[in-house]
Protein backbone atom coordinates (compact mmCIF):
# COMPACT_ATOMS: atom_id res chain seq x y z
CA UNK A 1 0.00 0.00 0.00
CA UNK A 2 3.03 2.33 1.27
CA UNK A 3 4.78 1.31 -2.07
CA UNK A 4 1.86 2.11 -4.34
CA UNK A 5 1.39 5.40 -2.62
CA UNK A 6 4.64 6.54 -2.87
CA UNK A 7 4.36 5.91 -7.03
CA UNK A 8 1.12 7.67 -7.89
CA UNK A 9 2.35 10.77 -5.99
CA UNK A 10 5.79 10.91 -7.95
CA UNK A 11 6.95 12.00 -11.22
CA UNK A 12 7.49 10.19 -14.56
CA UNK A 13 10.11 10.70 -16.67
CA UNK A 14 7.68 11.54 -19.29
CA UNK A 15 6.06 14.11 -17.33
CA UNK A 16 9.75 15.68 -16.36
CA UNK A 17 10.57 15.63 -19.81
CA UNK A 18 6.88 17.54 -21.12
CA UNK A 19 7.68 19.82 -17.88
CA UNK A 20 10.94 20.35 -19.57
CA UNK A 21 10.09 21.32 -22.96
CA UNK A 22 7.27 23.76 -21.67
CA UNK A 23 9.13 25.46 -20.08
CA UNK A 24 11.99 25.83 -22.62
CA UNK A 25 9.43 27.06 -24.97
CA UNK A 26 8.27 29.73 -22.52
CA UNK A 27 11.82 30.77 -21.93
CA UNK A 28 12.49 30.81 -25.96
CA UNK A 29 9.37 33.21 -26.29
CA UNK A 30 10.35 35.38 -23.26
CA UNK A 31 13.90 36.05 -24.59
CA UNK A 32 11.92 37.28 -28.08
CA UNK A 33 10.25 39.16 -26.32
CA UNK A 34 12.73 40.66 -23.91
CA UNK A 35 15.45 41.15 -27.54
CA UNK A 36 11.71 42.83 -29.06
CA UNK A 37 11.26 45.36 -26.53
CA UNK A 38 15.30 46.03 -26.35
CA UNK A 39 15.12 47.08 -29.97
CA UNK A 40 12.52 49.69 -29.83
CA UNK A 41 14.21 51.29 -26.44
CA UNK A 42 17.41 51.62 -28.41
CA UNK A 43 15.32 52.91 -31.71
CA UNK A 44 13.94 55.08 -29.11
CA UNK A 45 16.27 56.76 -28.18
CA UNK A 46 18.07 57.07 -31.20
CA UNK A 47 14.97 58.98 -32.37
CA UNK A 48 14.77 60.99 -29.31
CA UNK A 49 18.77 62.17 -30.19
CA UNK A 50 17.99 62.68 -33.72
CA UNK A 51 15.47 64.88 -32.70
CA UNK A 52 16.69 66.86 -30.23
CA UNK A 53 19.96 67.28 -32.71
CA UNK A 54 17.85 68.11 -35.23
CA UNK A 55 16.08 71.05 -32.98
CA UNK A 56 20.37 72.52 -32.02
CA UNK A 57 20.69 72.31 -36.11
CA UNK A 58 17.13 74.12 -37.07
CA UNK A 59 18.03 76.85 -34.37
CA UNK A 60 21.53 77.27 -34.87
CA UNK A 61 20.04 77.76 -39.37
CA UNK A 62 17.48 79.92 -38.07
CA UNK A 63 20.15 82.64 -36.06
CA UNK A 64 22.20 82.22 -39.31
CA UNK A 65 20.01 83.36 -41.23
CA UNK A 66 18.41 85.95 -39.17
CA UNK A 67 21.82 87.60 -39.05
CA UNK A 68 21.93 88.18 -43.13
CA UNK A 69 24.02 91.46 -43.47
CA UNK A 70 22.63 94.16 -45.38
CA UNK A 71 23.80 94.87 -48.77
CA UNK A 72 26.13 97.42 -49.87
CA UNK A 73 26.29 100.22 -51.91
CA UNK A 74 27.40 99.65 -55.82
CA UNK A 75 27.98 95.90 -55.34
CA UNK A 76 26.47 92.73 -56.48
CA UNK A 77 23.81 91.45 -53.98
CA UNK A 78 25.15 89.10 -51.60
CA UNK A 79 21.24 87.79 -50.39
CA UNK A 80 20.24 85.73 -53.95
CA UNK A 81 18.49 82.91 -54.77
CA UNK A 82 15.75 80.61 -56.18
CA UNK A 83 13.52 77.95 -54.89
CA UNK A 84 16.18 75.13 -54.33
CA UNK A 85 18.82 77.30 -52.55
CA UNK A 86 20.47 80.77 -52.27
CA UNK A 87 23.71 82.69 -51.07
CA UNK A 88 23.85 84.81 -48.13
CA UNK A 89 26.33 86.98 -46.01
CA UNK A 90 25.26 86.49 -42.45
CA UNK A 91 27.13 88.15 -39.20
CA UNK A 92 26.99 85.08 -37.55
CA UNK A 93 28.81 83.26 -40.24
CA UNK A 94 32.34 85.08 -39.61
CA UNK A 95 33.72 82.74 -37.03
CA UNK A 96 32.28 79.96 -39.35
CA UNK A 97 35.69 77.70 -40.34
CA UNK A 98 36.06 78.17 -44.51
CA UNK A 99 33.24 80.99 -44.78
CA UNK A 100 35.34 83.39 -47.12
CA UNK A 101 34.08 86.79 -45.72
CA UNK A 102 31.03 85.39 -43.80
CA UNK A 103 29.29 83.90 -47.13
CA UNK A 104 27.64 80.87 -47.15
CA UNK A 105 25.33 78.74 -49.52
CA UNK A 106 22.10 77.02 -48.90
CA UNK A 107 20.72 74.14 -50.85
CA UNK A 108 18.21 71.80 -51.11
CA UNK A 109 19.74 68.66 -51.59
CA UNK A 110 17.75 65.24 -53.28
CA UNK A 111 18.66 61.79 -53.74
CA UNK A 112 15.94 60.09 -55.80
CA UNK A 113 17.35 56.49 -54.89
CA UNK A 114 16.96 57.08 -51.21
CA UNK A 115 13.86 59.22 -51.93
CA UNK A 116 15.42 61.52 -49.27
CA UNK A 117 15.14 65.37 -49.05
CA UNK A 118 18.45 67.21 -47.39
CA UNK A 119 19.51 71.11 -46.61
CA UNK A 120 23.01 71.40 -47.22
CA UNK A 121 25.30 74.63 -45.83
CA UNK A 122 28.04 74.90 -47.61
CA UNK A 123 31.14 77.67 -47.32
CA UNK A 124 31.73 77.65 -51.44
CA UNK A 125 30.43 77.44 -54.37
CA UNK A 126 31.82 74.76 -56.20
CA UNK A 127 29.39 72.04 -56.96
CA UNK A 128 32.04 69.30 -55.86
CA UNK A 129 32.65 70.86 -52.55
CA UNK A 130 28.92 71.19 -52.00
CA UNK A 131 28.30 67.21 -52.85
CA UNK A 132 31.30 66.20 -50.25
CA UNK A 133 29.18 68.43 -47.35
CA UNK A 134 27.08 66.40 -45.40
CA UNK A 135 23.79 67.46 -44.89
CA UNK A 136 22.75 69.46 -42.15
CA UNK A 137 19.42 68.46 -42.26
CA UNK A 138 17.88 64.84 -43.89
CA UNK A 139 14.26 63.76 -44.06
CA UNK A 140 12.55 60.87 -46.44
CA UNK A 141 9.92 61.88 -49.28
CA UNK A 142 9.79 65.15 -51.45
CA UNK A 143 12.44 67.73 -51.43
CA UNK A 144 10.72 70.92 -50.87
CA UNK A 145 10.84 74.38 -51.57
CA UNK A 146 12.36 77.97 -50.58
CA UNK A 147 10.59 80.81 -50.56
CA UNK A 148 10.94 84.74 -49.81
CA UNK A 149 8.89 87.63 -48.67
CA UNK A 150 9.26 90.67 -49.53
CA UNK A 151 8.12 94.22 -48.17
CA UNK A 152 4.24 94.01 -49.25
CA UNK A 153 3.73 90.85 -47.46
CA UNK A 154 4.16 88.78 -50.93
CA UNK A 155 5.97 85.58 -51.05
CA UNK A 156 8.56 85.11 -54.42
CA UNK A 157 10.39 81.89 -55.30
CA UNK A 158 13.31 84.35 -56.48
CA UNK A 159 15.39 86.60 -54.88
CA UNK A 160 16.12 89.36 -55.68
CA UNK A 161 13.07 90.54 -57.30
CA UNK A 162 13.47 90.92 -61.29
CA UNK A 163 13.56 94.76 -61.98
CA UNK A 164 13.88 95.73 -58.84
CA UNK A 165 15.28 99.58 -58.82
CA UNK A 166 15.82 99.90 -55.30
CA UNK A 167 18.63 99.02 -52.78
CA UNK A 168 18.51 95.67 -52.91
CA UNK A 169 17.78 94.24 -49.16
CA UNK A 170 17.57 91.10 -47.84
CA UNK A 171 13.73 89.42 -48.26
CA UNK A 172 11.63 90.33 -44.78
CA UNK A 173 11.54 86.77 -44.33
CA UNK A 174 12.78 83.05 -45.51
CA UNK A 175 10.20 80.05 -46.11
CA UNK A 176 11.96 76.41 -45.95
CA UNK A 177 9.70 73.52 -46.63
CA UNK A 178 11.36 70.47 -44.98
CA UNK A 179 10.18 67.65 -44.34
CA UNK A 180 8.45 65.88 -41.01
CA UNK A 181 11.64 64.44 -40.00
CA UNK A 182 13.45 67.79 -40.20
CA UNK A 183 11.06 69.38 -38.00
CA UNK A 184 8.75 70.57 -40.90
CA UNK A 185 8.26 74.44 -42.30
CA UNK A 186 11.15 76.37 -41.14
CA UNK A 187 9.92 80.05 -41.32
CA UNK A 188 12.78 82.84 -40.32
CA UNK A 189 12.41 86.60 -40.28
CA UNK A 190 14.93 88.77 -40.91
CA UNK A 191 14.52 92.09 -38.94
CA UNK A 192 16.20 94.83 -40.26
CA UNK A 193 18.41 95.75 -37.17
CA UNK A 194 21.74 97.74 -36.25
CA UNK A 195 23.25 95.33 -34.97
CA UNK A 196 23.90 93.25 -38.56
CA UNK A 197 25.13 96.99 -39.51
CA UNK A 198 27.49 97.44 -37.15
CA UNK A 199 29.07 93.93 -37.77
CA UNK A 200 28.95 94.88 -41.26
CA UNK A 201 30.81 97.89 -40.46
CA UNK A 202 33.42 95.97 -38.12
CA UNK A 203 34.02 93.05 -41.29
CA UNK A 204 34.43 95.92 -44.04
CA UNK A 205 37.38 97.28 -41.41
CA UNK A 206 39.56 94.15 -41.09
Amino acid sequence: MNARTRRATGFTLLEMLVTLVIVAMLAAVLGQGMQQVARVEERLQASGADSQLNMIRREWLRSLIEASLPEQLNAKPQFHGDATGFSFASSEALNVKGSIGGVLHLSLRRDPGRNTGAVILATALSADDQAATPALLSWRGPLGSIKYLDMKGQWHEQWPLPNDLLLPLPPRAVLLELGPEAGGPLLVAIPNAEIPRKRLLEWERQ
